[in-house]
């Protein structure tokens, strides 16, 4: 393991640099400057608050902390824990960490690059780590200007330094009525209109609320500051959310954004010092997160209402801070804004060869770091934070009380170590906590808890500790098991992502499937810490979450805490990071104490770039780097060194690395000649040294030691004068400081003196008001009481008013108010139904329901008088006079006027007859869908049809047939059809008119509907069990619904017949019958004497795929059902008809095979051509209806319910979802697999006949035939004649037997055969002559190939090895000879290796003769079949 210091190996006096000297500690806390001797531990900026994945910084919690407790008194607490913290031996904290954690401990065990660690010191200087902030808008933050913006309303420069420290404090006393004197007087010292401008501006700026005014007193200008309204200026002051508000411009933005350089600062530590310069309280400052106290930090901080000209005259007093680059802008910064910190970081004397830390940093660049919690996280002392985590998640609050107070290993502070050994030995915390002088730490806030609510309520104790300290506790613990999980992990799985993992998307986390395994990598993959609200991967790491919660007795299933801010929702962590604008350098250095790079403050003071030196004593690696939020920069110095980051470790290293060190600078401090050993030589090694580098090896140059002397005299006495000075200041400084703090002291006990006696007043006062607290409290509660009962009857008389006023206009027979009324007293019930009142409730109900009644049955009777007189209902079709009115015309428009003024006053008691009228509702097995009630006046319209059809289809009437469906069914069609034009013409207007949204005609269809569907629900279980009448009914619906829908413009979301022959035991049934009848259909088709004759034989153009009949109907049988049940509601009983139809299908292929393989004895024969045709018709038309939107809808409802219940896998699942495969797939497969199969015996039958024709041919004499020129006319073999004409005729059978595709498919196969048939069997089997040759070439290019050019253009490339040979046997006797040479040479260079580029290769000779398919061996071969060579003697 590879070593590094975290600890300076220089002494203290040695600990800054002469630059840094430049830059002193603040003056008014010397304890806050002195540089720490603890080890530091590296820490990533984190800063965004809220959950633990993204809020990792213990800074953000003190920072947290800070800003809520603003109080002087605990600001007081603070500054004494500040300066606690610096007391103690500096060797103790060594000590203390011996006892500490180590990364093992926490789970910090792996890591992911594979190069050899190497040592090296980091935060040797402060200075070598400095961090800038990177903004929300992605830029890094720098302090490059200094400028202030120019502003109008500003005021000068001036008035910031023209008043004394001692005036501004009495100015702001008497602005907050602290002093006793009613003003203030300023002398002016120089007496000029100019001067008292500036100071008269200075006091209104400054110090709102005060006025000034010019006085002279004993001839001398004084400037008085008063308080010009008195008191009430104050309580404007303090009732403001800001004193400087209304002197603020209102043209600039409330807030001043600024960056802020510090050095050697906490953030929290540089806003109090800033606070305090500017007299305002901390928490007007905002900020994106705190930074690390050790480093140079650069960050941007926004404070409300203070000019940027009072910022940038702090810059002239603060020390190491540095305020820039001014805006103003309308908004604060908020914690977690940022998107991450860029880091430059030093390690020093680093030990890694160059190779070593090129592999090192390439590593983290291209690969990463793994993203653990670093060690802070868990706390420095023997007592990890994760155990009090893990105490509190189990509601151990007895242990979570010991593990913070008990004694532990290892050195602490005194006062703690007192305060622990009291707890043990007492447990009294009172008596514990007056160990403690500091009362903000966790153990002073948990004893003061203990101590006011006592031992038996350690859980509101321990709430007394700052709501960020308690998180820490069980974030820590979150963090233990993210880190142990994801060492885990990598562990089992390495540096890939793998199924089961777990990635974000959009927000939210989903697994990784292994059909996208290649989409993702490692730095996609997140883990979850542990929470109620994520999820755990699929794989061996979830099932390690459940036991490393279960063996800490946490359920993994219930995270959630009695108490909720102890509840966990968890969150995601991504488990590798990849840092971005990494960058490198290896530097070579000399002195420890020179910087190796320029700060911002250096660039800005335009200071030289840092010297780098070619070659030094010691290397150092500069690196930067960018890090997201909520990552720790420990863990990626950590993979670059290999090294364990524990402050144990490295305290146990820094005591080794101290002492080496030590040597080392002894030896590399001078030259090696120098005496170095104070026992041997007198003269201190600096005296010599000095000398050595004046003088040196030269003689002559001893002449200048007098002049050297000399000088060193003079430096000698200013530096004696300087300390005398020095001497006789400090007692004097002394002496103040002890008579200020006499004083304070005296006016500390007075103060105690004066709380004292508050103190008890108070308590005596609140004694004494406890008995009337007790009796103001009967008295609120018999108030309230009372209020009930008044609002009681409030609602009584407001119901009771309302009725009364119902009453009065029915009087007045003023009929719309009163509806309007009753819908009023109707909303005022359903407002009143959450109460629990319960008599109330049932008064209101029954008064509504009282007049309810009343109104709907005198406006009901008026209404159906008006219907009657319309005719209504129109029976019948509508007759030549409207709507059957025999009337006059003017009659007619009163009847309609009246129907009008009726239909809106019923509708305004639509909202009461909801309340009091529960509908009729069919039982939950038919799962209609929610559809609102009938309106009121609609019902009315349809009572009359609802008493017709009840009175003829149900009982022993005749017309209630249960053979007859057809007959209710009808007869609605024909009632709304009658009643189209009069619900559109003269009801329609009258709800649009209303602003009801309501369509007439539908409302009609549906109320006449649901008298369909009772009907159906009664009806359907009486037929069953009879085939043959259920099947009718199912026809006769299906008939209605189309008619519904296409004809009256029904609804598909409103309740309809399919939702009763959806009910479970009706669609079974329907199923049932629905395939009986098809298989019959089925076995009818396929035993019928037409069967395999096709439709349309006599019609080419219809007839191209040959279909015979059995499958031309079974495809129509098939649509026929589609067409059945593609108007079901829901897609699973959509598709369960799939299935059905997939099975006919099948048992409709496993008949055709049957019947093939009756037929397969003769392969040519008509029926078996049928069939044939028959499975490539079904195959084409499924695979067109796979594209068809209707089955492409329901393979997404298919890939939903596979999903579901994990039916398929997954990748049939993303084959189903990537739309690569259909709902008919597996059909289509087989089937085609049953075509290939049949096509494929068919050609072989033709190829054995061709074969058998074809011997007379394979024994022609090809060696002795006449050549061309010795033959009149060229003529077809004898001997070729069976084989031609026996692929003629099949060829042709075939052709007329088979469908194109088909037929197309069948002779290429054939003609391939043959092609390779003729060139194996006769052509290589043989000698040929230049007359055989000739002839072979006849036979095949004008009797072969013609017999297939009746199908393609050019039949010769069906033939390739035909042709090829051919040409090959004819060439002429010196192209063959020359081809001949080209091959052997070819040949021999391929043996040889030799490349001849004059000679052309054999492929350019062979293409330039048309041979392309024929291998040079081929040709060779070929070439040795000829026997026309002349004698050449080879």
């Amino acid at each position: 393991m590879a070593t590094m210091s975290l600890k300076r190996p220089l002494s203290e006096d040695d600990e800054t640099s002469a630059d840094e000297n430049k830059r002193p500690r603040f003056s008014e806390d010397p304890l806050k400057g002195r540089q720490s001797p603890d080890p530091i531990t590296v820490e990533a900026e984190l800063e965004v608050p809220g959950k633990p994945a993204v809020k990792d910084s213990k800074n953000e919690t003190n920072a947290m902390e800070e800003r809520t407790n603003q109080g002087k008194e605990e600001e007081g607490e603070e500054e004494e824990l500040e300066m606690s913290d610096e007391e103690g031996d500096p060797e103790s904290f060594a000590d203390m960490m011996k006892h500490g954690l180590t990364e093992l401990d926490v789970g910090i065990t792996k890591f992911v690059s594979s190069h050899k660690g190497f040592s090296g010191i980091l935060k040797e200087r402060y200075s070598d780590f400095v961090v800038n902030e990177i903004g929300k808008d992605g830029r890094v933050v720098h302090l490059d200007d200094f400028s202030v913006p120019v502003v109008d309303e500003d005021p000068p420069e001036e008035i910031f330094a023209v008043l004394s420290a001692e005036e501004k404090q009495q100015l702001e006393d008497l602005q907050l009525f602290k002093n006793k004197e009613a003003s203030v007087a300023i002398e002016v010292i120089e007496d000029t209109k100019e001067k008292r401008t500036v100071i008269h501006q200075a006091v209104k700026s400054l110090f709102p609320g005060l006025e000034t005014k010019t006085e002279d007193r004993d001839g001398k200008k004084y400037i008085v500051a008063y308080h010009a309204a008195g008191k009430k200026a104050l309580a404007k002051v303090r009732t403001s959310t800001d004193p400087r508000k209304h002197s603020w411009p209102k043209s600039r933005g409330s807030y001043c954004h600024f960056v802020l350089y510090k050095e050697n600062k906490d953030t929290m530590d540089a806003i109090n010092v800033l606070s305090k310069f500017l007299r305002v309280k901390p928490n007007i400052f905002s900020y994106m997160g705190t930074k690390d106290k050790r480093a140079i930090t650069v960050q941007e901080i926004a404070v409300l209402r203070i000019t940027a000209q009072r910022l940038a005259h702090l810059n002239k007093c603060l020390m190491n801070f540095k305020l820039g680059n001014f805006s103003y802008k309308n908004h604060p910064l908020k914690l977690g804004e940022l998107q991450g910190n860029h880091f430059t970081v030093v390690l020093r004397n680093i030990t890694g060869t160059e190779d070593q830390v090129q592999q090192a940093m390439l590593s983290l660049r291209e690969i990463g770091f793994i993203n653990y919690y670093g060690m802070q996280r868990f706390g420095t002392t023997a007592v990890p934070t994760y155990q009090v985590g893990r105490a509190i998640l189990q509601n151990n609050w007895n242990e979570v009380m010991d593990l913070i107070l008990k004694p532990r290993p290892g050195a602490e502070k005194g006062y703690l170590v007192k305060c622990r050994e009291e707890w043990a030995k007492t447990k009294d915390p009172a008596a514990a906590l007056k160990k403690l002088p500091v009362k903000r730490c966790v153990e002073g806030q948990l004893l003061r808890g203990l101590s006011k609510y006592g031992l038996k309520n350690i859980i509101s104790a321990f709430g007394i500790i700052p709501r960020n300290n308690r998180l820490m506790y069980i974030h820590s613990y979150q963090s233990y098991v993210w880190n142990n999980m994801v060492s885990k992990r990598i562990e089992e799985y390495g540096l890939r992502a793998v199924p089961g993992d777990l990635v974000l998307k959009g927000g939210s986390a989903v697994y990784i499937e292994e059909a996208d395994i290649d989409s993702y990598t490692i730095h996609d993959v997140v883990m979850p810490l542990p929470g109620f609200d994520v999820i755990y991967p699929k794989h061996k790491i979830g099932e390690a979450y459940r036991e490393i919660l279960t063996a800490d007795n946490l359920d993994i299933n219930n995270m959630k805490h009695k108490i909720r801010d102890y509840s966990l929702s968890g969150a995601y962590r991504k488990i590798i990071i990849r840092p971005q604008n990494v960058n490198w350098e290896v530097v070579a250095y000399d002195d420890p104490k020179i910087p190796l790079f320029n700060t911002d403050l250096d660039k800005l003071e335009g200071k030289p770039p840092a010297f780098i030196a070619m070659e030094g004593k010691y290397k150092a690696l500069k690196i930067e780097f960018s890090l997201p939020p909520s990552t720790y920069a420990t863990m990626a110095i950590r993979e670059v060194l290999k090294m364990d980051t524990s402050i144990k470790n490295q305290t146990q290293l820094n005591t080794v690395c101290v002492a080496d060190d030590t040597k080392m600078e002894a030896v590399n401090s001078g030259k090696e000649k120098t005496p170095r050993d104070p026992e041997t030589c007198d003269i201190p090694f600096y005296i010599s040294e000095f000398v050595e580098k004046e003088v040196g090896n030269d003689y002559d140059s001893l002449s200048r030691l007098g002049t050297l002397i000399e000088k060193l005299s003079e430096n000698k006495l200013k530096l004696e004068e300087q300390v005398l000075t020095v001497s006789s200041e400090v007692p004097k400084r002394i002496q103040k400081a002890l008579q200020n703090a006499e004083n304070s002291k005296k006016s500390l006990s007075q103060f105690l003196k004066e709380e004292r006696v508050l103190h008890d007043s108070i308590t005596s006062h609140l004694l004494m008001s406890k008995s009337w607290m007790e009796n103001l409290g009967v008295l609120i509660n018999q108030i309230k009481e009372v209020e009930r009962h008044l609002a009681y009857l409030k609602w009584i008389s407001q119901i009771e008013e309302l009725s009364d006023n119902i009453q009065q206009y029915l009087m007045t027979n003023n009929v719309p108010e009163a509806a309007t009324t009753l819908a009023s007293m109707a909303e005022l019930d359903i407002k009143l139904q959450e109460s629990s009142c319960s008599h109330l409730l049932t008064f209101i109900r029954s008064t509504v329901q009282f007049w309810h009644k009343i109104l709907k049955d005198k406006l009901s009777s008026d209404f159906e008088e008006t219907l009657a007189h319309l005719h209504w209902p129109f029976i019948g079709p509508a007759q030549s006079q409207p709507f059957g009115l025999a009337t006059s015309p003017a009659s007619a428009q009163e009847a309609y006027d009246n129907l009008e003024t009726l239909f809106s006053q019923l509708m305004k008691l639509q909202t009461s007859d909801e309340l009091l009228t529960k509908p009729k509702q069919l039982p939950e097995k038919y799962t209609l869908p929610p559809s609102p009630p009938i309106v009121l006046p609609m019902q009315i319209m349809l009572a009359p049809l609802q008493k017709r059809f009840k009175y003829h289809f149900s009982g022993n009437r005749q017309t209630n047939v249960l053979s007859k469906p057809e007959w209710y069914l009808t007869q609605v069609l024909m009632w709304i059809g009658n009643h189209a034009k009069f619900l559109d013409d003269k009801i329609q207007p009258v709800l649009d008119k209303a602003g009801f949204p309501v369509n007439a005609r539908l409302e009609f269809s549906r109320a006449l509907v649901m008298l369909i569907l009772e009907k159906l629900a009664a009806d359907i279980p009486c037929l069953l069990y009879d085939d043959n009448l259920f099947c009718h009914l199912v026809d006769e619906v299906l008939l209605f619904e189309r008619e519904l829908h296409t004809v009256h413009g029904y609804l598909s979301s409103f309740p309809s017949c399919m939702h009763i022959l959806s009910e479970e035991a009706c669609f079974q049934r329907w199923l049932t019958v629905e395939r009986k009848f098809a298989l019959q259909k089925m076995d009818s088709m396929l035993s019928s004497e037409a069967a395999w004759i096709s439709q349309y034989k006599d019609i080419t153009d219809v007839d191209e795929m040959k279909v015979p009949d059995c499958a031309e109907t079974f495809m129509t049988l098939l649509l026929v059902i589609t067409d059945r049940y593609k108007n079901l509601p829901t897609a699973a009983r959509k598709l369960q008809f799939l299935e059905l139809q997939k099975d006919l299908v099948d048992d409709f292929r496993i008949r055709l095979t049957q019947v093939m393989k009756e037929e397969s004895r003769a392969p040519l024969a008509f029926r078996y051509c049928a069939i044939l045709n028959a499975v490539n018709y079904i195959a084409t038309i499924l695979a067109d209806w796979a594209d068809n939107v209707f089955f492409l809808q329901l393979q997404q409802a298919a890939l939903e319910v596979c999903a579901d219940s994990s039916a398929l896998s997954k990748l049939q699942l993303g084959q189903l979802a990537s739309m690569e495969t259909s709902v008919f797939d597996d059909m289509i497969n087989l089937l085609e697999r049953l075509k290939h199969d049949m096509l494929t015996r068919q050609e072989d039958h033709v190829f054995r006949e061709v074969k058998d024709a074809a011997k007379i041919y394979k024994k022609e004499r090809w060696l002795s035939l006449p050549s061309q020129s010795e033959q009149a006319v060229m003529s077809l073999s004898s001997s070729a004649c069976p084989l031609l004409l026996t692929l003629r005729d099949r060829l042709l059978q075939l052709e007329q037997q088979l469908c194109y595709s088909l037929f197309k498919g069948f002779w290429q196969m054939l003609a391939e055969k043959v092609d390779l048939f003729i060139y194996q069997e006769i052509i290589l089997a043989n000698h040929f002559n230049e007359g055989g040759a000739a002839q072979l070439q006849f036979d095949m290019t004008r009797n072969l190939f013609p017999l297939f050019s009746h199908y393609c253009k050019r039949p010769e490339n069906y033939f390739k090895h035909i042709k090829e040979a051919c040409i090959v046997l004819n060439l002429t006797v010196g192209s063959a000879l020359l081809l001949k040479d080209v091959l052997q040479s070819a040949a021999e260079n391929r043996l040889g290796n030799v490349l001849n580029s004059n000679q052309p290769t054999a492929v350019a000779a062979l293409n330039e003769l048309g041979i392309y398919k024929l291998a040079q061996q081929d040709v060779e071969i070929l070439l040795n079949l000829r026997t026309s060579w002349p004698n050449t003697g080879k």
